[in-house]
């Protein structure tokens, strides 16, 4: 019983051998600098006009007022087609 012990101290501290030397590596990196890549041309460029969002935003319908008023398009739609085909109908041959 005294290796299984031991056996795990093992893994652990291997464990934490490689998580150690993963950090150290990725410490090590070279990371470019975020400013190297903004052009010269807009690194010293006023900031942009704020625009009011009010305008913007699309305001939506209650669902039950969209779906009165698609109803209501459909049924004249209906009516006018209604009435299309009674002329057509009613033509003489």
């Amino acid at each position: 019983m005294i290796t299984r012990p031991t056996a795990q101290l093992k893994t652990r501290l291997w464990g934490a051998v490689c998580l150690i030397g993963l950090m150290a590596i990725a410490g090590c990196t070279n990371v470019p600098m975020l400013d190297a890549t903004i052009p010269d041309h807009l690194r010293d460029a006023d900031y942009p006009k704020l625009v009011r969002l009010d305008g913007i935003i699309a305001t939506t319908m209650n669902p039950r007022e969209q779906a009165d008023e698609i109803e209501k398009s459909l049924e004249a739609r209906r009516n006018r087609l209604q009435s299309q085909a009674r002329r057509v109908q009613e033509l003489p041959d």
